[in-house]
């Protein structure tokens, strides 16, 4: 009944037909962003091109952390080499894995809202998440999307049964979220913990059981991550992976210009400024996970602390599971922006409708239908635009033909093209866009130089004396970092002079979120 914690459907565990006919709604319209019909991958600049550039770096024998710098766990880079060594070094692979982490997700988040809303609201939570977020935040292969994968699965888990099993299960599904975005699995774990106490507390469990419990989960997450991390460690040594992981991240990450709780307002600030009515639309999934989603959870927690004392847990232990998640996922998301809050989404959105149904008419199950159809609707559209709409220049890479939306940015692609062949040596300083698809070769050991403290004095200085040794013939150059008038934590200074002194600008300059991009080529003595 609506208002009881916990109580949704009594659907049998599996699927039915209508939800697997969903769920293959959600493959159709992930594919048609992912390719251009009938199988070519879209392309653009992004973060997940970061991961593909340094599995490839993988493949090709060097070791993470002590041949290139990173500070991310190494599930994402692994999960990639192991996929480019059975089919070769192809850019769909990318495409392929993003459609599976969107179905995968949808799925989880479906099978979950099962356990705790009645049909058919338990559609509602995947909808938003797919047809109101996938399109503006989830086209993304990087860390920040396969963690979340693992916490929704051991949340599944410990719904269906505490056994010892299960909880082992849970357990080793939070290392691997970890294994991919390091801090996100531990914050699910205290999660977990939070949950298996106040359950033993419900369920008169002896003390003893309750700290097995917990014991089982946090064992068998630390033999997962122990494990998993083991290969790395071993090849890259203790200091520079302890260093990597876990001393950079705390010390320097929020130095980056998206790593720090303001991106929350730069977000809202840019939708503010709209330039046509079609951008408005981005509004609406900013204002949901941005803002409605933060009150969802808070609004949770002042209805569980009020009610988490009653007798009957049957009725709340199952969405105060997902909502204890929920909120320990939103509370620690340190920069949140649109999307990095998506991404964490699931267990609030089931949060947000069982709220909304804890106070619902009657008419509650038609506004639902409604409410899904037409965003369904809404993604039918959308999907048909960018198959119809879209002008895109194909370009014929190594890592296969792709379909870029025509811009100064494909302009750049086609020059690197017709300028460079595979293997070449080739530097881009901000961002390890170009690598992968192009099959350059970076001669440094680091991929993003940034004019902050996160990128720390002796990255440029090693990045300086590998220019020296191997000089590429281009270099993807910021123009600004060659400004006589730099802020503090800026150390690029030493990169510039040898850009300056031994480079010289061909081409146009790219404005490439407002960075001057140009490409240098190498003086000729």
């Amino acid at each position: 009944m609506p208002g009881a914690l916990g109580s949704g459907s009594t659907a049998q565990p599996g699927f039915d037909r209508l939800e697997f006919a969903f769920l293959a709604a959600v493959s159709a319209f992930l594919y048609l962003f992912l390719f251009e019909l009938p199988a070519t991958p879209f392309f653009g600049d992004a973060d997940q091109s970061i991961f593909l550039y340094e599995a490839q770096r993988m493949v090709h024998g060097d070791v993470m952390y002590r041949d290139f710098f990173e500070f991310t766990m190494p599930g994402t880079q692994t999960f990639y080499a192991l996929l480019f060594v059975i089919f070769g070094e192809k850019f769909w692979v990318l495409s392929v894995t993003v459609l599976v982490l969107g179905l995968v997700t949808a799925a989880l988040i479906l099978a979950i809202s099962k356990k705790v809303l009645p049909s058919p609201l338990h559609f509602v939570p995947a909808v938003l998440f797919i047809f109101l977020g996938f399109r503006w935040a989830g086209f993304d292969g990087s860390h920040r999307m396969f963690s979340p994968v693992f916490i929704l699965l051991a949340v599944l888990l410990i719904l269906r049964s505490r056994s010892a099993l299960n909880l082992a299960a849970a357990g080793s599904s939070l290392g691997l979220a970890s294994f991919f975005t390091q801090q996100r699995g531990v914050v699910a774990l205290v999660a977990v913990v939070v949950y298996l106490s106040i359950d033993g507390h419900h369920t008169n469990s002896r003390s003893r059981q309750t700290l097995k419990n917990i014991g089982v989960v946090a064992t068998a997450f630390v033999i997962t991550v122990a494990g998993l991390s083991a290969y790395p460690i071993l090849n890259a040594g203790v200091e520079n992976f302890f260093y990597s992981t876990v001393v950079y991240p705390l010390r320097y990450y929020s130095y980056g210009h998206p790593n720090h709780f303001g991106v929350y307002f730069d977000d809202f600030a840019k939708a503010l400024s709209v330039g046509k009515p079609s951008d408005l639309l981005a509004l609406i999934p900013l204002t949901l996970y941005c803002v409605i989603l933060p009150v969802a959870a808070a609004w949770f927690t002042i209805v569980f602390l009020r009610a988490w004392r009653e007798r009957n847990w049957e009725k709340w232990k199952g969405i105060a599971l997902i909502g204890i998640v929920g909120v320990f996922m939103t509370i620690t998301t340190t920069a949140p922006n649109l999307p990095r809050l998506f991404q964490i989404a699931g267990p609030g959105l089931i949060v947000l409708v069982w709220l909304a149904n804890r106070y619902a008419t009657r008419y509650m199950p038609k506004i639902a239908v409604a409410a899904c159809s037409a965003l369904i609707a809404l993604g039918v559209f959308q999907a048909v635009r960018v198959q119809t709409n879209w002008d895109v220049v194909h370009l014929d890479t190594p890592a296969g033909r792709l379909a870029m939306i025509r811009s100064k940015q494909s302009e750049r692609y086609e020059w690197l093209l017709q300028n460079t062949k595979p293997g070449d040596h080739f530097f881009e300083v901000y961002e390890p866009f170009a690598y992968f698809p192009l099959g350059l070769k970076n001669p440094t050991r680091y991929g993003q130089i940034w004019p902050s403290e996160y990128t720390r004095p002796e990255h440029v200085a090693e990045a300086v004396r590998d220019l020296r040794s191997k000089r590429p013939r281009y270099i993807l150059w910021d123009n600004s970092y060659l400004s006589t008038t730099r802020v503090a934590g800026d150390h690029t200074r030493p990169l510039a002079d040898l850009v300056a002194a031994d480079y010289s600008p061909v081409g146009e300059v790219y404005d490439v979120g407002g960075k001057p991009v140009q490409i240098w080529e190498l003086k000729t003595k």
